[in-house]
């Protein structure tokens, strides 16, 4: 509806041939009745760039718009404020589309784009924890919020399996492994992974491959523990994953992948070429503060070692070579100023960095008891995504990731987000799915399936109550595209919570099993459309609907 307000304001500024981008026209969902269904704040915008006066701007938009049918009247508030109040009909019409099942909304005011999501991308040095849980439910959710909207995501996974980090995974799991077989010719002499799941697998394979232990060659046995370490890990990442419902990935980059093919190699050499490249103290160096960057950074460190922004410039470049639109990664907060050394090497190498785009999600905590469980892999205390299923239901876990903006800190207490009562958001929100289908379940299944959509209603919305709630559904459009565009699931989820309170409202105070089956067949159509839609948006959160508590 929030779309249709902002197609008519551009007809006004058309018409009166007011140069005016239409990305800098706000329409806001109205709090008080009184002040309309929506409003906009055009005509004091308009009135400063003009040098004019807003209520009379205001007036003029006002005469211009109540040409169409679309309104029931639209007001003034000063000092230009404008105010609109839709016809019912209009909102009974929007709300009820999701009355059919198989409604396919369209979002012809964008450009459907071939999008590139990279997120999770952890280490193959461990199990998945909760940080990134989040990252995946995030990124999930935000790329069903794309798809959506008719944007074409492809999902991509970089394996970090190239760097150090690896090396001294292998590392560990021999050194764990050669005290558990009492080798006397132990080459590693400290490791630096110890989490349980670093010492199992260890075990496993001195247990199972025994052999490898006893290889000759030093760097062959590195080399087997981490080829075999990689692949045990990444089976565990995507176990882990599909216990969180996050969708298999379409790419899966490995870094090692892009230094054996010489892509990395390939990179290096055309930031060669060009003028930004340099020698200094015996490394070499890339000119980013050219760029975006706050300073200039190491390519090849002095020991002739790579630094990881040239494989991970090489990873995006690959990217680039696909073809795609957008490109997004999420990334953890603490990486805030990596985006700018990356952007500043792809502008080096001639790419448009405008093409890439980051997301940051920060750090979330857990608690439990009022004590917080700590996050490291390499001190053995990291919490496992299967830990955290056994203590909290998945719906509840993944809606209270998705509660929260994704920029802000989180903290999980285990035993408020366990409690099953109505000060609990998650199930207040599932007591609306419970309610919605044991109304439906009193109905015979024949007289449901024969209600049909209506050109005129009646009955319908005669309640103030009724009419918020057909205009809190008429206006999920709005919201789910906003969601999408700002890539930010917690606008989805604010407005289910918003969609619920009115519901619970409605089904308090409305009867909707009525003695007259006028009314009652009106509201049962809303109440399928209602159900309809709830649907959709737990598909999108991909958390399963509870019909019955």
């Amino acid at each position: 509806m929030k779309e249709q307000i902002i197609f008519y304001l551009q007809k006004y500024l058309k018409h009166s041939k007011i140069d005016f981008s239409s990305t800098e026209i706000l329409v806001f969902q109205g709090k008080n009745k009184q002040f309309g269904d929506y409003n906009t704040n055009l005509a004091l915008i308009v009135a400063k760039k003009n040098k004019d006066n807003p209520f009379d701007v205001a007036k003029k938009i006002k005469d211009f718009l109540e040409t169409f049918a679309y309104f029931e009247k639209i007001t003034i508030t000063k000092p230009g404020f404008i105010n609109f109040f839709i016809k019912k009909e209009k909102i009974i019409a929007k709300a009820l589309v999701y009355f059919a099942k198989d409604y396919q909304e369209k979002f012809d005011t964008i450009s459907k784009l071939k999008i590139n999501y990279e997120f999770v991308s952890a280490n193959p040095t461990g199990y998945l924890h909760l940080g990134h849980a989040r990252n995946a439910i995030i990124g999930e959710t935000t790329i069903m919020l794309l798809d959506y909207i008719g944007h074409n995501v492809i999902r991509e996974y970089y394996i970090n399996d190239g760097g150090n980090q690896i090396d001294n995974l292998a590392k560990s799991i021999y050194y764990h492994a050669s005290k558990k077989l009492n080798l006397k010719n132990n080459f590693v002499e400290s490791s630096e992974y110890n989490g349980y799941e670093i010492i199992d697998y260890a075990y496993e394979l001195a247990k199972n491959n025994k052999e490898i232990f006893y290889l000759k060659d030093q760097n062959e046995i590195i080399a087997k523990i981490k080829k075999m370490a990689i692949e045990h890990y990444l089976i565990e990442i995507k176990r882990d994953l599909k216990s969180l419902k996050i969708a298999d990935f379409d790419i899966y980059t490995s870094e090692e992948k892009l230094f054996q093919d010489h892509k990395v190699e390939k990179v290096l050499s055309d930031l060669k070429k060009t003028k930004y490249f340099y020698q200094k103290d015996g490394a070499s160096w890339l000119n980013t503060e050219a760029f975006f960057d706050t300073k200039d950074r190491v390519l090849v460190k002095s020991d002739d070692s790579f630094t990881y922004m040239v494989a991970d410039l090489a990873n995006h470049v690959q990217k680039f070579t696909r073809g795609y639109d957008l490109m997004i990664n999420l990334w953890g907060g603490d990486h805030h100023g990596y985006e700018k050394r990356i952007k500043s090497g792809l502008e080096i190498l001639g790419y448009k960095s405008n093409k890439l785009e980051v997301d940051y999600i920060t750090i979330v905590k857990l608690l439990e008891n009022g004590q917080e469980f700590k996050m490291s892999k390499r001190k053995g205390t990291a919490i496992r995504i299967r830990e955290i299923l056994e203590k909290v239901d998945l719906g509840v876990f993944k809606f209270s990731i998705l509660a929260k903006a994704k920029s802000q800190m989180h903290a999980i207490d285990i035993a408020k987000i366990n409690k099953k009562d109505i000060n609990n958001v998650y199930w207040y929100i599932q007591y609306a799915n419970s309610r919605i289908h044991q109304l439906l379940n009193k109905v015979e299944k024949d007289r449901l399936n024969k209600l049909k959509l209506k050109t005129n209603y009646k009955y319908l919305a005669e309640e103030e109550i009724e009419e918020k709630l057909l205009l809190k559904i008429a206006s999920f459009h709005d919201q789910v595209l906003q969601a999408a565009l700002n890539r930010e699931p917690l606008i989805l989820t604010n407005y289910l919570k918003e969609l619920v309170q009115i519901f619970h409202s409605y089904y308090n105070s409305c009867k909707i099993i009525n003695d007259n089956k006028e009314i009652e067949d009106e509201r049962l159509i809303l109440i399928l459309a209602l159900k309809n839609l709830l649907d959709r948006i737990f598909n999108i959160l991909k958390i399963d609907v509870i019909q019955k508590m």
